[in-house]
């Protein structure tokens, strides 16, 4: 779904301003963002630095799992530790 591929690169490359006005492509609802850090790789460069789950998620009236991508956190997002914050914050 090609919506879901624009929500995913825009995380991916850290456009916090677009996100804030993408929507579920299901039913039109907020999404939330997650990131799931494993263990901090100290020798490695940042956005390598940690194996990461990243999810994504609709908060509207289907409530679905959009996505959920397993890789490495990006950089920018590495140093964020409450994502329920960062998503409330997009919405502000």
């Amino acid at each position: 779904m090609k919506a879901i591929d624009d929500v995913e690169i825009d995380f991916l490359n850290g456009n916090v301003d677009t996100l804030k006005y993408r929507k579920c492509p299901i039913c039109g609802g907020s999404l939330i963002f997650s990131i799931y850090k494993g263990k901090e790789q100290f020798a490695k460069p940042p956005g390598r630095r940690y194996q990461a789950g990243i999810s994504i998620y609709c908060i509207g009236t289907c409530n679905t799992m959009l996505s959920h991508l397993d890789g490495f956190c990006p950089s920018w997002a590495e140093d964020i530790e409450d994502w329920d914050e960062f998503s409330e914050n997009l919405y502000r």
